[in-house]
């Protein structure tokens, strides 16, 4: 090859990286930037009863203007969908039990052990249930997040593009699907009631609750030691079953396999803390006061909350909305300002259901009467996978834990482990109850807080709420401050430890 020729393929060789090199640039901006919205975009909607506007500011937090609460809850729809779309996908779809379909494998067992848990199911019971009111913000908010994915269907996310799919219309009951996940990551119980059987199962129960601390009546307590029953702390009312080491019920195996899920789902227990203070205050001859909120949950990118600002002639309100729910669950209004921490109610009990030894399709109920087990097909869809379909049972209570088998949540066959946990099978079973199954409604509770004016009205609101367990601090500017628990405890029998 010539000199002049050598030198052509070098000159060849450095342009197409160059144009290449340009390429890519230009389809790595592209990429991140295909969801960023306009700086200034007009729409209409049939959903919409007048003008309403939005602005964001230069951290991205929306301030949304409108005049009437129906476009207020659709304009927060809108704005979730607009920058979070993505990320409530995925919490309805784990609350579905529907990681699969755009995970594959991997998901196969936190979307069996959710579909036993049944948010789904319940979510559409509680949308039955809850107020004509509720269904009006929902409906609104909904419309909000289907319009914005009707008018940018080729502007969506980048995951969607990457895991070639688009998301399915949003609905009511996925907002409370959303919620009642939320209840399930924060109930504590669920897990520290298995955890403590575990340990009952290998020392005794006696002496399992012997390690358990007791709360101390000398100690400095915020309310009075009237309101503490010391029966009813959480870890001694964790294990309500009869001594493991005369009756060997196996439980361990369910609590590694919850351990395992509740890994895979993201629920990080151990950075649950949150705290909220408030203050009254005095400056010369003005009363007022001060609050301040940090929850603690997970860390996540994005974060589970989002900011912003909504104000009409009826509604005022600046804070933090849950991503998938249409009201603030910290802010303050014109009024009042109010946070949250959790309330660490023991809100969770598993139960041992025996089995008909003549018959497996029968159990044996509290009162001794014979009942038949709920048998149901399931199927979970997998990514570039057959699907799976298997059957569930459930009981007058729920679904049956134990029917989750503990190979497929470790992902790998343990033959010694499956084979004692299939003979346990042969005579009990496990339940649980939760009081998130009650009949609550928290978007009644929230729209009431949001736009209560005074303590009592804040109070009342709240006598709607079920789960999870939370305690709401609040303040106001007459100076009044305080705290609020809510929650719906359950009733438990004398027999209960």
């Amino acid at each position: 090859m010539s000199r002049l020729s050598k030198l052509n393929v070098i000159i060849a060789t450095i342009i197409s990286l160059v144009v290449i090199a340009i390429a890519y640039l230009i389809f790595v901006l592209v990429i991140s930037s295909i969801s960023l919205p306009p700086d200034y975009e007009e729409i209409s909607s049939f959903s919409l009863k007048d003008s309403i506007n939005i602005y964001k500011n230069h951290y991205g937090i929306p301030h949304i203007i409108a005049k009437n609460e129906n476009d207020i809850f659709f304009a927060i729809g809108w704005s979730h969908a607009q920058d979070r779309m993505w990320q409530m996908d995925v919490l309805r779809r784990t609350a579905s039990g529907r990681l699969s379909e755009i995970f594959g494998r991997e998901s196969v067992a936190s979307d069996k052990f959710m579909k036993i848990i049944g948010l789904k199911k319940l979510s559409k019971l509680k949308y039955k249930q809850i107020s004509k009111k509720s269904r009006e913000i929902l409906s609104a908010y909904t419309a909000g997040v289907n319009e914005y994915l009707e008018k940018n269907e080729k502007r969506l996310a980048f995951e969607f593009g990457a895991l070639d799919y688009h998301p399915e219309k949003w609905t009511p009951e996925d907002c409370l699907a959303i919620q009642l996940l939320y209840a399930f990551s924060q109930s504590r119980s669920f897990w520290a009631d298995l955890t403590l059987g575990e340990i009952a199962e290998h020392i005794s129960n006696t002496k399992a609750l012997s390690l358990v601390p007791e709360f101390s009546n000398i100690e400095p307590c915020i309310l009075d030691t009237n309101y503490y029953d010391v029966s009813d702390s959480l870890f001694k009312q964790a294990y309500k079953t009869p001594d493991t080491t005369k009756h060997n019920y196996n439980i361990g195996n369910i609590s590694l396999m919850l351990d395992n899920v509740k890994n895979s789902l993201g629920f990080s227990l151990n950075q649950g803390a949150s705290n909220a203070f408030a203050r009254k205050l005095r400056i010369g001859d003005k009363t007022g006061a001060i609050l301040a909120n940090d929850t603690h949950n997970e860390l996540s990118l994005p974060s589970i909350w989002y900011q912003m600002q909504v104000s009409s002639n009826k509604m005022n309100i600046t804070g933090a909305t849950f991503v998938g729910l249409p009201l603030f669950f910290i802010g303050r209004n014109d009024n009042v300002a109010w946070g949250m921490t959790s309330g660490f109610i023991d809100d969770c009990d598993f139960f041992i259901e025996k089995i008909d030894p003549k018959n497996e399709n029968f159990y044996f109920a509290p009162n001794g009467v014979k009942k038949k087990f709920l048998v149901s097909t399931d199927t979970v869809y997998i990514k570039n996978a057959d699907p799976e379909i298997f059957y569930t049972r459930s009981s007058d209570r729920s679904g049956i834990l134990s029917d989750f088998l503990p190979e497929t949540v470790a992902g790998k066959s343990n033959k010694k482990t499956a084979s004692s946990y299939h003979n346990t099978l042969k005579k009990y079973v496990i339940s649980f109850s939760w009081t998130a199954q009650s009949k609550s409604d928290e978007i009644l509770a929230l729209y009431l807080m949001n736009k209560s004016q005074n303590l009592v009205q804040f109070r009342m609101a709240l006598n709607n709420w079920g789960a999870p367990s939370m305690v709401f601090t609040y303040a106001d500017k007459a100076g009044n401050i305080g705290s609020v628990p809510a929650a719906t405890i359950a009733t438990r029998g004398e027999n209960t430890i």
